[in-house]
């Protein structure tokens, strides 16, 4: 009976151990964006190093978008809702070369932009604007040192049945099409201490032309639309203050300036080709994430988070309503093995854009609840 306890001891010890190992933020909440941002689900290719030998994961995340306009439109008065569900699927693969131990390579599959808006027609005018960017990522990391990591990746980013709603002086113009772009990331892990990381990340922009069909006043054309998912700075600290819980603090700046000046409308009907200004400015996003097991088995964890509003109110308009979010979510996790881990976590991003860009006028109330399920299996 004694030898059975020590066993079970053992076992704890050694689950507790990998689950801190691999309880990184990179992962915490890929379903925590309401706009066009990019902080949803980047990843390091540096801390790629944090794995052993193989790592794989999957999930899936849900936003339900929620958002009640009301205001004028035109100068005529009226509310618009948008009720809206999204699914994001993801995935992430990780294996150290055994013949060369400081060498990792890995591939993920992300969704580093979304947006999702519906609003029916009601006593204003409707719009729809949605859009999901898979990101597809093949990675590797090199141990330079013993206490630093360098990472390198290729971004190749899809964006399938985008879709584009705009008021103008002769109805909603409404494009639907697709694209694809390339991008690289780079990052470093610095292990300080025992239990305190430094790490940093850069994803480069990639401009997006989307390629579909464009319908305005019972007016077909074939069109374009030019936009850009813009520069990715991103510096993550994380601190293991016991075996059991850890602290994360993780901060990004989004060059958005560079990126979002305008959106470029090409060959659109009756409008023709034409320059949206948005004026889009550099913005920033602020993070905390905390875990700690509880239990051999079960461990609980939780974050906040804060963006700031990238863009003037008098550039918004209602179909890309880009302001402050704050966010936060609370999760669980069960690790049956010490080679396994399941996860469940939600919370909800709250956000009150207010819009004065002609001819709509009024205020937005955005709520989007989440949820994301995840497996990982490790070695």
């Amino acid at each position: 009976m004694k030898i059975s306890k020590n066993i079970f001891k053992m076992a704890c010890t050694s689950a507790l151990m990998t689950a801190a190992m691999f309880a990184l933020p990179v992962e915490k909440a890929k379903a925590a964006g309401i706009q066009v941002f990019t902080n949803m689900s980047y990843f390091n290719p540096a801390d790629m190093d944090f794995v052993d030998n193989f790592k794989f994961s999957a999930g899936a995340g849900m936003i339900n978008l929620k958002s009640k306009f009301t205001g004028t439109q035109a100068g005529f008065p009226g509310t618009s809702k948008s009720n809206t569900y999204t699914y994001f699927p993801y995935g992430q693969a990780i294996y150290r070369i055994p013949c060369h131990k400081k060498l990792v390579v890995g591939v993920d599959v992300s969704n580093p932009a979304y947006v999702n808006f519906h609003y029916k027609s009601s006593n204003l005018s409707g719009t729809q604007t949605s859009l999901v960017g898979r990101n597809f990522s093949p990675k590797a990391s090199y141990q330079v040192l013993e206490n630093l990591t360098l990472g390198l990746g290729l971004d190749i980013l899809y964006v399938a049945n985008g879709k584009l709603g705009l008021q103008t002086p002769f109805g909603v113009s409404r494009f639907k099409g697709h694209g694809s772009t390339f991008g690289w990331d780079a990052g470093f892990l610095w292990k300080i201490v025992k239990g305190s990381y430094l790490s940093g990340s850069y994803h480069s922009k990639m401009k997006v032309q989307a390629h579909g069909f464009n319908t305005l006043a019972n007016v077909t054309n074939f069109s374009s639309v030019g936009a850009a998912i813009p520069d990715t700075f991103t510096l993550n600290y994380l601190q293991y203050f016991s075996k059991n819980w850890l602290v994360n603090f993780n901060g990004r700046y989004v060059l958005w300036k560079k990126a979002a000046k305008s959106l470029i409308l090409r060959n659109f009907a009756v409008i023709g080709t034409t320059t949206i200004p948005l004026n889009y400015k550099n913005a920033w996003v602020g993070q905390i994430y905390t875990r700690y097991q509880f239990a051999c088995q079960w461990a609980a964890l939780g974050f906040v988070e804060y963006d700031s509003n990238p863009q003037p109110k008098r550039f918004r308009p209602i179909s890309l309503p880009a302001d402050q979010v704050w966010i936060g979510g609370l999760g669980i996790q069960y690790l049956p093995t010490p080679n396994i881990e399941t996860q469940l976590s939600g919370g909800v991003a709250f956000s009150n854009p207010k819009l004065v860009r002609q001819p709509t006028v009024g205020k937005d109330k955005i709520r989007a609840p989440f949820v994301d399920v995840r497996f990982t299996y490790k070695f």
